[in-house]
């Protein structure tokens, strides 16, 4: 900011007050590096040479108020910090009278959020990750970074806090969505289907043909030939009425998907891409019938959209089976004492599945079967999609009880069973 006037965009406090308010946008205390650089003097941005100082974090007050260090070579000095509602006030001890962000202020939050840690101040939240740190001690390593204060949660799975809340709300959104639930032995050439998931999950997974190469006893494929560029591709073998069919739905399923993402549960509200989804899952459904009676079938890493010559690779394809059978979701809600532990139960004719992971975006990938599974709804497949990015597990500690029913738990019953145990 430039040096104090009553033109400032953020007025001058009293003498009395030590802290400089910057207002946020919200109750998250997103301070971002375009906030930090609008609310400081283009002075002390262009001679600041306080580049990549040591940060300590000193305490946190019972007032709210938390004490940094910055230092760099033999100077240091304490940069307190006051969160309150929609703004964050700042005060360093250097005792600059001349701009409200000194030098020392701007180098330090610079570093911390140059490097993506916008969530640095989110910890010192209200009921956020730092107070359930300190008042659950054996559960929780704390301690100091190159970037602050690091807390390490010994858990497994993410621990819920109020920094959390709103993003478990978008569970509504998900909530919404709509739930329903060849070759002969002697040939050296057989058909082959990849499921294939490009580029981890930036993309929805896409099923391809490809000509496979067997060994002699043509029993197993050693390679395969380039993948088909056309859906009237000349194959070197005759296709069974079931591979026509579902090489036509491959060319289908892959146009559709070229130009979508594979993270759903952004979708809950955009109806253009949930109906292109639904169309997408319902050639899958038609896919996954006919793939049961195929011999050989791969899920497959690492195909790029704008590569379609190239060869499939034989050490990224796992040999899988596919059933039409669908995974039932429910959440089973323990009791481990100081915490509750929130988990998703998947279950197939009676049977939870235990060692799975999700496998392009539609699929779980079971190993003690080898079996590929399709999730029974666009709905469920987001729900997991949901949960996994909070690694599958959430520790809710009884201070949080209510909010996370409130926000999370009260919405995901009204679709989902929830077994207390």
């Amino acid at each position: 900011m430039a040096k104090k006037s009553k033109s400032s965009s953020v007025s001058s406090l009293p003498s009395l007050n030590p802290f400089y308010y910057i207002p946020l946008d919200n109750e998250d205390y997103q301070l971002t590096l375009d906030v930090l650089n609008n609310n400081t003097d283009p002075l002390i941005k262009k001679r600041s040479t306080w580049f990549y100082p040591a940060i300590t974090f000193i305490n946190f007050s019972r007032s709210g108020i938390l004490k940094i260090s910055t230092s760099k070579e033999k100077e240091k000095y304490v940069i307190s910090i006051k969160l309150e509602k929609n703004k964050i006030g700042l005060h360093c001890s250097c005792k600059n009278k001349d701009y409200h962000i000194c030098t020392h202020v701007y180098g330090t939050f610079d570093r911390l959020l140059s490097y993506g840690n916008r969530n640095f101040l989110n910890q010192f939240t209200p009921k956020g990750i730092y107070e359930t740190a300190i008042k659950h001690k054996k559960y929780f390593q704390i301690k100091n970074s190159h970037y602050g204060l690091e807390i390490i949660n010994k858990l497994s799975g993410c621990v819920y806090n109020s920094s959390l809340s709103k993003g478990f709300e978008g569970i509504n959104n998900i909530l919404n969505l709509r739930c329903d639930n060849q070759g002969t032995e002697d040939r050296t050439k057989t058909v082959t289907y990849l499921i294939i998931q490009p580029n981890r999950f930036q993309k929805l997974p896409i099923l391809l043909p490809c000509e496979g190469k067997l060994n002699k006893e043509g029993t197993n494929v050693i390679g395969f030939d380039n993948f088909p560029i056309k859906e009237d591709h000349d194959y070197s073998i005759t296709l069974t009425e079931n591979q026509k069919a579902l090489n036509k739905i491959c060319f289908i399923i892959r146009e559709l998907s070229k130009d979508i993402t594979g993270e759903l549960f952004e979708f809950g509200e955009e109806r253009k891409y949930v109906e292109l989804l639904d169309n997408i899952y319902t050639h899958w459904k038609t896919a996954v019938s006919l793939l049961e009676s195929e011999r050989f079938l791969y899920k497959y890493w690492g195909y790029r959209y704008s590569n379609r010559k190239q060869k499939a690779i034989k050490k990224n394809a796992r040999p899988v089976k596919i059933s039409s059978d669908s995974p039932q979701i429910h959440f089973q809600l323990s009791d481990k004492g100081d915490y509750q532990q929130l988990v998703p139960k998947l279950v197939v004719r009676n049977k939870i599945l235990n060692s799975y992971i999700s496998f392009g975006v539609f699929f779980i990938h079971h190993f003690e079967s080898e079996t590929v599974y399709m999730l029974p709804s666009i709905r469920d497949i987001a729900a997991c999609e949901f949960i996994r990015n909070y690694e599958n597990k959430v520790n809710v500690f009884k201070e949080h009880r209510n909010m996370f029913k409130q926000t999370f738990l009260d919405p995901l019953k009204k679709c989902y069973q929830v077994i207390s145990k």
